[in-house]
């Protein structure tokens, strides 16, 4: 637990709308799953309100309610996990080439071949179309999987992406990050790719989410920066700020308090920022060892995240010091409160 004190500042700054608060008070909760395995690697909220985690080493989708109770459920080699409009689970099996269906109230797992044998599917997500879709690290192809379970493949990535999340973005597009070529592609729902060359190289894209401002956002763990991406393709690169060396962002999500989250790998701290790209403080990890990865946003706000090693889930639950403040559109100073860290932080 740390200590806090409080304080007031004016600050300068340029606004083009509404300021987001920097958080400035936030606790770092982890929780160990029941398998005491490594390698947890893909989480969603669940339409029962809780946390789902795909535990890929130890065959298990676990749920953990949000005061971290965990109870954990046979499943084959479950990677990326997403709630389909069906409201049962879909996971990526990444060992059998196969989409998994786990029924929430019976528990039964179905699953479904994706047709190309080795193709390593990994990242999944519920479309806008009522389908599922995901990702083949191994062809670099697209997914589409109905609910009924007939699957169909899109060969439209480019060769050695390495891909591996897949969000749906504001523009109702599927947005990937390529991670080995240094490229967001933008897919539509009837298969046809746009994809858009990083700034950065070696950026190494990793998490990607849908923002609150119209835009995507992703991390690049290579590049140590957050990237913004427009529907049309413009790229707006942020250099994320850690004292301690190379941060490795991976894990991404957007807040209900309309910021954006990261994880960072190496860093093994939590940050956030505003879609301007200002960063709040770290909040520091306690496990010492760990790489946090994945990032989800629970129903009451709390952010979570796995850490594939040591095999924890953590929540981030931000604390009554945000300072809340708005403004006119241009530029002026804004009188804010906060609670600030004894810790040094900011």
């Amino acid at each position: 637990m740390r200590a806090f004190a409080s304080g007031v500042a004016v600050l300068g700054v340029a606004l083009l709308g509404a300021l987001h608060p920097i958080p400035a008070l936030a606790a770092v909760t982890e929780f160990p799953l029941q398998s005491n395995a490594v390698g947890p690697n893909g989480l969603t909220l669940g339409p029962d309100g809780n946390i789902w985690v795909a535990e890929s080493d130890a065959n298990l989708l676990a749920s953990v309610t949000p005061s971290g109770v965990v109870t954990a459920y046979d499943a084959p080699n479950p990677y990326g996990v997403a709630v389909g409009p069906d409201g049962n689970l879909w996971f990526t099996d990444l060992v059998d080439s196969s989409i998994g269906r786990f029924n929430i109230s019976t528990t039964v797992v179905t699953t479904f071949a994706t047709g190309t044998p080795n193709a390593n599917p990994i990242g999944i997500t519920a479309g806008p179309d009522g389908n599922l879709w995901f990702v083949e690290q191994a062809t670099d192809k697209v997914g589409r999987i109905t609910t009924a379970g007939s699957i169909t493949e899109f060969a439209v990535l480019s060769t050695g992406s390495q891909s591996e999340p897949i969000t749906v973005g504001p523009d109702g597009n599927l947005w990937i990050p390529e991670r080995q070529v240094d490229k967001i592609a933008k897919v539509t729902t009837s298969g046809v790719a746009t994809e858009y060359t990083l700034p950065t190289a070696p950026a190494r894209p990793r998490g990607i989410t849908a923002g609150p401002d119209g835009n995507v956002w992703f991390t690049e763990s290579l590049g140590d920066k957050v990237g913004r991406i427009t529907p049309s393709g413009t790229i707006t690169e942020f250099t994320v700020p850690n004292a301690a060396g190379k941060p490795h962002p991976r894990g991404i999500a957007a807040g209900v308090d309309g910021r954006i989250w990261i994880a960072e790998d190496d860093g093994r701290a939590v940050y956030s920022l505003t879609t301007f790209g200002t960063f709040s403080a770290a909040y520091p990890i306690a496990s010492a060892s760990c790489t946090p990865f994945q990032m989800t946003v629970a129903a009451d706000g709390s952010v979570w995240f796995i850490e594939n090693i040591p095999g924890n889930v953590a929540k981030v639950e931000t604390g009554p010091g945000a300072p809340t403040a708005t403004a006119a559109p241009g530029k002026g100073s804004a009188k804010v409160t906060w609670t600030a860290p004894l810790n040094g932080g900011t």
